[in-house]
C-alpha cells in the first residue's frame, strides 16, 4: 500500500508541476517581451530552466519521502499520508515556482539595466 500510494503522490506532483511550470512559461515570456533581442532574455530564461529541475526533483522526492515517513514513523494510513503530502508539496511546488518566475524575471531586469 505505500509503494501504490508513494507513486500517485510522485505522479500527482509532477503533473502539478508541470503544469504550472508551463503557465509561469508563458507568463514570463510574455513578460520579457519587451526586450530587443533574445540574447537579453537568454540568462533569465537559463535561470527559470534550472529552477525547475531543481524544484520538481526536490518536490516530488520530498512528496514521496513524507509519506513513507507519515505512514510508517506516525502510522497513518498511506493514502491520508498521500494526500496529506500531495496537498503540502503541490502549495509548496506551485510558490517555489512563482518565484522562479518572478527570480528570472529579476535577474533579465538587473542585468538589461547593468548594460
Amino acid at each position: 500500500m505505500n509503494i501504490i500510494a508513494s507513486i500517485l503522490t510522485f505522479l500527482i506532483i509532477l503533473a502539478i508541476n508541470l503544469g504550472t511550470t508551463i503557465f509561469a512559461y508563458g507568463f514570463m515570456i510574455v513578460a520579457m517581451n519587451g526586450f530587443p533581442t533574445s540574447d537579453s532574455v537568454q540568462p533569465g530564461i537559463t535561470l527559470f530552466n534550472i529552477w525547475v529541475i531543481v524544484s520538481i526533483i526536490l518536490m516530488s522526492v520530498l512528496s514521496v519521502s513524507t509519506v513513507l515517513l507519515l505512514s510508517k514513523k506516525i502510522k497513518l494510513n498511506p493514502f491520508l499520508a498521500g494526500l496529506i503530502s500531495t496537498i503540502l508539496f503541490s502549495v509548496v511546488s506551485v510558490i517555489s515556482l512563482v518565484v522562479g518566475t518572478f527570480a528570472a524575471l529579476a535577474l533579465v531586469s538587473f542585468l538589461w539595466e547593468m548594460r
